[in-house]
């Protein structure tokens, strides 16, 4: 383990995590991992740390909302497959975003949770 520096709203902010942006993206895509480090990982360097974090069903509403922003088109798409992802969060992806497959695949998770929704 050493210590990393995180970008986004905790610049400068220093913790212990792998250096590897592999080990951190285990980290990140585990279930098991808290919302809170999710949190934290959602502010990582390297962003297929980032996409990790936006594909785990455990990240927050609020960190998926922050990460609908991020500039890499494939952090933006786990994003929008995520099914933990608010509607509002996917609607604005799926109507705004610049990357079509973004724009797609947020209507097809937003339709999946509508779907089950009606369902109950």
């Amino acid at each position: 383990m050493c210590k990393i520096l995180l970008l986004g709203d905790k610049m400068g902010k220093i913790k212990n995590l792998p250096e590897d942006w592999f080990e951190r993206k285990k980290i990140a895509a585990d279930p098991n991992t808290s919302q809170d480090t999710l949190a934290e990982l959602a502010n990582d360097i390297d962003w297929r740390v980032r996409e990790g974090v936006a594909r785990n069903h455990n990240t927050s509403k609020e960190t998926l909302d922050k990460l609908s922003e991020d500039d890499i088109t494939y952090v933006r798409l786990g994003v929008a497959a995520n099914s933990n992802t608010s509607p509002e969060t996917l609607d604005k992806l799926s109507k705004k975003d610049k990357a079509r497959a973004v724009r797609y695949t947020a209507m097809d998770t937003l339709r999946e949770i509508l779907w089950k929704q009606a369902k109950r």
